[in-house]
């Protein structure tokens, strides 16, 4: 995670999260990032890849190329609210199936 220089953005995932997890919006997460513990203990994601026996290597591996990536799906009648907080605290430029932010 620090020698891909992924750190700052699962910090940042991890704030959305609890934001969403605070406001008790339902979310749940999807992508290679999803199964890894290191998500489960920053309460990015609430499924134990042990228990399940998710590959750690989907997540970030040396042959990986790519940084990893958490995709949410929201509860949609609160989406607006999780924009409304996206757009309050960053400079969000595209928010769909895809969202772009700058820090």
């Amino acid at each position: 995670i620090a020698a891909g220089g992924y750190a700052p953005y699962l910090l940042l995932v991890r704030l959305v999260c609890l934001f969403m997890v605070n406001a008790k919006i339902r979310f749940i997460t999807r992508g290679s990032a999803s199964g890894s513990k290191v998500n489960q203990l920053l309460k990015i994601s609430q499924v134990d890849p042990i228990k399940w026996r998710l590959k750690f290597s989907r997540f970030l591996s040396s042959n990986r190329i790519k940084p990893p990536d958490v995709d949410f799906d929201i509860e949609h009648a609160r989406r607006d609210e999780v924009v409304g907080f996206l757009t309050t605290h960053w400079s969000v430029r595209s928010i769909g199936s895809h969202m772009k932010y700058t820090l």
